[in-house]
């Protein structure tokens, strides 16, 4: 199953790449809901790096994110897996993103595969509410 995103972002595109790949940028922005934060983003860009982020709530929970960069490609494109850590949508199974700009527009592409498709419906704060929050 592929997932597939198109949001016309109004920045350069180094500033929305940066924002995908710096952690500081990153924890200025990426929470998938209202009243999550993400105190620590740890990125090694380069294929074959990890990134780790945590994420937290309202209450103090935290919940990570981590996986693999497969494809590294300022500022065109960017791919990589994605996989929850340590809580109950670990058997989510792991899926592949990528997140492509076009030369001349200013417009993301972000597309989703799920290599293993989850029992459940998507509920508010799946991954893609984030790329809402990217403005």
């Amino acid at each position: 199953m592929t997932l597939r995103l198109t949001r016309a972002v109004p920045a350069p595109r180094d500033a929305v790449f940066r924002a995908w790949t710096d952690p500081e940028a990153l924890r200025r922005w990426w929470a998938p809901a209202e009243g999550m934060s993400l105190p620590a983003a740890e990125v090694d860009l380069r294929p074959g790096g990890r990134y780790r982020f945590t994420m937290r709530n309202a209450k103090g929970e935290e919940f990570h994110l981590t996986g693999v960069y497969r494809e590294v490609r300022p500022p065109e494109r960017l791919v990589y897996t994605w996989r929850w850590e340590g809580t109950e949508r670990d058997g989510d199974g792991e899926t592949l993103v990528v997140v492509e700009s076009a030369e001349g527009r200013r417009e993301l592409r972000r597309g989703r595969t799920v290599d293993g498709v989850p029992d459940r419906r998507p509920v508010d704060g799946d991954d893609g509410d984030v790329v809402l929050r990217l403005e």
